[in-house]
């Protein structure tokens, strides 16, 4: 086929051959949508988004429901810009706080000399909105540096937009300052060369192929909610050293840093495995396998990957242990630095003693920056707490874990000593230490350690994998279903293979690290029983940390089609999967898998006469939906002009998405950023031992009309369904917010991804899921006793789908 001869000449080196015959082939045949997918994906596979989003909108334009593409392009624009550019961009503070220095330092350098041609270097330009607001200014040429392929297309969008010329590298630049120019290099600023040219002065290359020559302004923005996650420290100290003129500015100058020391039972939870301090880690099924009937079982020890994390404190739970302080004084551009006579950044470090305000277990510092700018004193950008929920101005807060595997407890009316630094040994990022300072109290003691149990398989994983080992309800609960269909599962072989060859076996298709199959392994071991079980990991390290637990009869499989060639001996096959993502959504293409896998393992016989000799846990997937408002969402999918200084950056929003996950409903709830306008409606039901698929390149489940009413049960489509949802509150319907129910063969829950588990005392602290949100294509007017109507569909490769049926009725 096309698509095997394109990934034979990638294999081979020749990636773009491999492009340049299916844009051939797409160009020839513009209608088919299966040549416009393929040459998207060999484009995306080369790196070249903006390209690939075109071909795959293409073919969404011959088949709006062709379920590859639509995730295809959800990816691309997912990976070309992430929504935090799309609330940056929207900040109007932040960028009134920049054009303010960004003038005023054009007017000094002016000042200083008014006949100078005047040179801007703009690292990271994105959209070229610092770039565009230095001509403005005043300034000649601007050098717009950015290492993205898919932001340098933008860039130049709307640069054009805005009646700026973007002259080409290789050109002479011009020499006067009307018309100004902008020069856009595709680069990583420590990849840029200086040009030399005996009068410093002149707009013209030398010719040698360099890239710019000295510069009098270096304006940047590489800075994350930790401040120093972008490596603004060594960029600046390598762009100042190289490229800076004798008497140039740097914005921004400086920031100070803002935090204290916080207890979360959250960000524990996403920190350490088990969390210190949960019982139910000591107790509960997967977290130590004495679901087994045994005490202890093997398990891991985890601790978060990341550093930090960016979070917004006003939609976290948490409780303040210290007093918030000034912690440090970071300079970011380097000291003398037009001057270059240091090319080294300064060591920064302090330490400040704080009050302990509240007792608890010291989890993480948070902290925040006030940046200045320079050139004027309100050119500052602040990421302090605001009374505004993160989802609504341009930044969050960041999250500093510690990750000594130690918990230190604070006692109120103490004091400790916080150190902050700059690490400049791995990465120039922020770090914090705790201290203890002897005063008198009643435990006699500011900090108490409280080691953390120990471990046989240490491992390093992300937020979502650690939060997922600790949601010890859900894993409890999922593996008691899968030891209760063995049980069934044996008690449909009979005594007969009781105690000889295996009849039963378990598949454990797992999202990542779980160690659900390690406790059936267990379980089955400890019976004597007849049952295989064997587990498919993602990845190759999720395969070696289950190895590494050895327990008896656990195999690890490369891919679950291994269970088609299973031994003879085998009559009865479980099937547990975690359908869904902590993110919320689906995870991708495995309903696809679990179809096909289906129809492989069950004989024509067997399909025919409806067997029972394959389970699945769980048994049933229903997704509930309703309406919500939420203008947040807006501003993380686009650009609005009276936000950015009268600059039009439109041209970003091609890259909008309609898809968001990670969405904490509950919290953007109780902070009044979210708003549920309908009823939630069962949309979807999806029975995994016996669902139906249409067939073609797209498959979709059927949705049962009883689910949506009998005035709605005959479907428009056979992919889609209606779903009418009575509106209960006024507002703007700006999503669908949905989230999954997982029930059992006899219709009982097993989980809900809206942060609930059944019948469990403390449901939203222990649940690790996020909910999902789909962007509506336009802003629903919702009236309190009218209804609105949805397509919906269930796609075996992109997951939910919906679109307005007949709007508001």
């Amino acid at each position: 086929s096309l698509e095997q001869y394109a990934m034979h000449l990638r294999s081979q080196g020749q990636a773009e051959k491999g492009v340049w015959v299916c844009t051939n082939a797409a160009t020839a045949l513009p209608g088919c949508k299966l040549l416009q997918y393929l040459t998207g994906s060999q484009l995306a596979l080369s790196g070249r988004l903006v390209e690939a989003g075109r071909c795959f909108a293409r073919a969404l334009q011959t088949d709006p429901l062709f379920g590859a593409a639509i995730e295809a392009l959800e990816n691309v624009k997912g990976h070309a810009v992430d929504r935090w550019h799309y609330r940056m961009l929207n900040d109007r503070a932040r960028n009134a706080a920049y054009e303010r220095a960004i003038t005023a330092a054009v007017q000094t350098l002016r000042a200083a000399a008014p006949d100078r041609h005047l040179r801007v270097l703009d690292i990271g330009c994105g959209t070229g909105i610092l770039s565009m607001m230095a001509l403005r200014a005043g300034a000649d040429t601007v050098y717009a540096c950015e290492v993205s392929a898919s932001f340098c297309e933008v860039a130049r969008a709307c640069f054009g937009k805005n009646g700026v010329a973007v002259a080409p590298s290789s050109a002479a630049r011009l020499h006067c300052r009307s018309p100004p120019a902008v020069v856009l290099l595709n680069k990583l600023s420590t990849d840029l060369t200086l040009q030399k040219s005996e009068d410093s002065n002149s707009s013209i290359s030398s010719g040698g192929g360099e890239d710019l020559p000295p510069v009098d302004l270096i304006v940047t923005e590489l800075v994350d909610s930790g401040l120093l996650g972008e490596h603004i420290l060594p960029v600046l100290r390598d762009a100042c050293a190289r490229f800076l003129a004798p008497g140039g500015l740097v914005i921004p100058q400086r920031a100070e840093v803002y935090g204290y020391v916080m207890e979360s039972d959250d960000v524990a939870r996403r920190t350490r495995y088990p969390r210190a301090g949960n019982e139910e880690a000591g107790s509960d099924a997967c977290c130590s396998l004495s679901v087994t009937g045994e005490e202890e079982g093997p398990r891991w020890d985890a601790v978060v990957d990341e550093a930090y994390s960016c979070a917004s404190l006003a939609e976290l739970p948490h409780v303040p242990l210290t007093a918030a302080t000034k912690l440090l004084d970071v300079p970011l551009a380097p000291l003398n630095a037009a001057d270059h006579s240091s090319n080294n950044g300064p060591v920064c470090s302090d330490s400040q003693t704080v009050p302990v305000i509240a007792s608890g277990n010291a989890h993480a510092v948070a902290y925040w920056f006030v940046m200045h700018l320079g050139g004027s004193e309100d050119a500052v950008v602040s990421t302090a707490p605001q009374q505004m929920p993160a989802a609504m101005c341009g930044w969050d807060q960041a999250v500093y874990f510690f990750k000594d595997r130690v918990c230190k407890r604070l006692t109120a009316g103490t004091s400790i000593e916080i150190k902050s630094a700059v690490d400049t040994e791995h990465d120039e990022l922020l770090t914090f230490t705790l201290h203890g300072i002897s005063i008198s109290s009643e435990d006699g003691a500011a900090v108490e350690s409280v080691p953390l149990l120990g471990s046989l398989v240490p491992l390093e994983l992300g937020e979502m994998d650690v939060a997922r080992l600790n949601d010890c309800c859900y894993n409890a609960v999922m593996t008691r279903e899968v030891l209760a269909a063995t049980a069934r599962a044996q008690e449909a072989v009979g005594a007969v293979y009781a105690h000889g060859d295996p009849a039963v076996l378990v598949l454990d298709l797992p999202e990542q690290y779980s160690l659900r199959a390690a406790a059936v392994a267990r379980a089955a071991a400890n019976k004597s029983a007849n049952v295989l079980v064997w587990v498919q990991p993602e990845t190759s390290a999720v395969a070696e940390a289950l190895q590494a637990l050895k327990v008896s009869g656990l195999v690890v499989i490369d891919s679950a089609q291994e269970a088609v060639e299973r031994p003879a001996s085998i009559r009865q096959i479980v099937v547990a999967a975690d359908l869904v993502e902590g993110s919320g959504v689906l995870r991708q293409g495995l309903l696809m898998d679990l179809w096909n896998l289906r129809q492989r393992l069950l004989s024509q016989e067997q399909q025919q006469e409806k067997q029972q000799s394959l389970q699945f846990v769980p048994h049933r997937l229903v997704v509930h939906a309703a309406v919500v408002e939420c203008e947040a969402l807006l501003l993380q999918n686009a650009v609005f002009a009276e936000n950015t200084q009268g600059l039009d950056l439109s041209d970003l929003n091609a890259m909008g998405v309609r898809s968001f996950r990670e969405i904490a409903a509950d919290r953007l709830m109780a902070c009044g950023v979210l708003r549920v306008l309908t009823e939630s409606v069962i949309c979807t039901d999806i029975v995994l031992g016996d669902f139906a698929c249409v067939e073609g390149a797209s498959k979709c489940f059927h949705v049962p009309g009883s689910l949506v009413g009998p005035s709605h049960a005959q479907s428009r489509s056979a992919c889609e369904t209606d779903c009418v949802l009575p509106v209960t509150a006024a507002g703007k319907g700006h999503a669908v917010l949905y989230w999954f129910e997982g029930q059992s063969a006899d219709g009982k829950q097993l989980f809900s991804t809206l942060n609930a588990h059944p019948g469990h005392h403390n449901n939203s602290s222990s649940s690790h899921w996020r909910q999902a949100c789909f962007l509506l294509p336009s802003p629903v007017d919702c009236v309190p006793g009218n209804s609105v109507r949805l397509r919906v569909a269930c796609d075996t490769t992109s997951g939910m789908l919906f679109r307005l049926g007949d709007d508001v009725k």
